[in-house]
């Protein structure tokens, strides 16, 4: 029998997985709507995001 935290540990593997999202370089339309003006000007001039903390957010949204 799985135990809780191994269920928990393949559900967050598979919401952790790599997208096509994930590999996106240029600015989208849904980025404009990023509350933050100082994480969408890093956007706009290209500079690499750090890690974020709200990741799930990004998978949910995402259509295929």
């Amino acid at each position: 029998m799985i135990d809780d935290s191994r269920i928990k540990e393949l559900a967050l593997g598979l919401f952790k997985q790599e997208s096509d999202r994930d590999k996106q370089k240029k600015v989208g339309a849904s980025d404009f709507s990023d509350p933050c003006e100082y994480h969408l000007a890093k956007k706009l001039l290209g500079e690499p995001a750090g890690e974020f903390k709200y990741w799930l957010g990004a998978k949910i949204g995402t259509d295929k």
